[in-house]
């Protein structure tokens, strides 16, 4: 098929789901480059989703969660309750969107090299 071997730091591919870690060694390395370049482009970033849940409250907009956006702004954050527990869960969240952005790019990568 391809390379058998990462051109991608083992620091990068360990931040990525299982499957796409086990896939982007498999593949050319011009493959490799254009995962990467799209997945570092369009990642978000947790420092920013904490400034924007502190200064907008913006954090769900920001990993594309517009239902819960609206809910949090319409609730008031759960009366500063959601507000504060979001303080702990907003790792989780960018994580989850990143993971589900990895999978993603990987398939636009596979369908435009037909892979």
């Amino acid at each position: 098929m391809g390379a058998a071997s990462s051109i991608l730091p083992t620091s990068f591919l360990q931040q990525l789901p299982y499957t796409a870690q086990v896939d982007l060694p498999n593949l050319p390395p011009q493959i490799q480059n254009d995962f990467f370049s799209q997945y570092v482009q369009r990642k978000k970033s947790t420092g920013f989703a904490y400034l924007l849940w502190v200064i907008f409250g913006l954090h769900y907009a920001y990993v594309n969660r517009w239902g819960l956006q609206f809910l949090f702004w319409i609730t008031a954050g759960g009366l500063g309750i959601w507000w504060f527990i979001d303080l702990f869960r907003i790792p989780s969240v960018v994580r989850r969107y990143n993971e589900t952005l990895a999978l993603q790019c990987l398939a636009t990568i596979r369908m435009a090299h037909r892979v």
